[in-house]
């Protein structure tokens, strides 16, 4: 993971440096499929495990000028199996808003690559979690943290455009006992989004 990172800040630097024209100001409308897959670490319970998942999402983007972007994850929802060494805990859905500043350089007419950070809310809801011992548990409702992204777009036409995007997204919560409140453990689930989507401009 952390070569992945190397690479893509690296290939940033160099573009940064390059000259290159970008898009122009304007409105864009996106779909992606995308896959999910938490990358977990509990500090209490070992062997817990959150399945990945893939699903539609829908998100705007606003031009402020030719390289300036702001990206706002409109519309998508998740639903995640929790087990722990191998026990099926349950499940529960996350809704995800993200925001995000990029930064956008047009290589040439067919391939524009971007890089952005911004800030991930999340809501956990219809949360369904038993543990054989502890009984029913809940989660904390939301979660906060900060979101990095890479990608390109491959124009296809004046208005529309197909795109390849990959996200980290810190994200997490602690898990409690329904009945007490009792902490069982701090979860972190950290995903790792890759999409591919389509865009139209307008």
């Amino acid at each position: 993971m952390i070569k992945i990172w190397k690479i893509i800040l690296l290939s940033a630097a160099v573009l940064i440096g390059t000259n290159v024209s970008a898009q122009e100001e304007g409105w864009l409308v996106r779909t992606r499929l995308i896959n999910a897959k938490p990358e977990v670490k509990s500090s209490l319970v070992d062997g817990v495990e959150v399945s990945s998942v893939t699903t539609a999402e829908l998100d705007v983007s606003y031009y402020f000028n030719k390289n300036l972007v702001i990206e706002i994850l409109a519309c998508c929802f998740t639903r995640h199996d929790v087990s722990a060494s191998g026990v099926d805990l349950g499940k529960a859905k996350l809704a995800p808003a993200t925001v995000l500043g990029q930064y956008h350089f047009e290589v040439n007419e067919k391939f524009v690559p971007y890089v952005g950070v911004g800030l991930n809310y999340s809501v956990f809801f219809d949360v369904e979690l038993n543990h054989p011992l502890l009984g029913p548990l809940n989660l904390d409702k939301t979660s906060t943290g900060l979101a990095f992204q890479a990608g390109f777009n491959v124009p296809v036409s004046k208005t529309s455009m197909v795109n390849f995007d990959v996200k980290k997204i810190k994200l997490g919560t602690k898990v409690t006992q329904a009945s007490t409140g009792a902490l069982v453990t701090d979860l972190d689930l950290d995903p790792l989004v890759i999409g591919v989507g389509y865009s139209w401009r307008f």
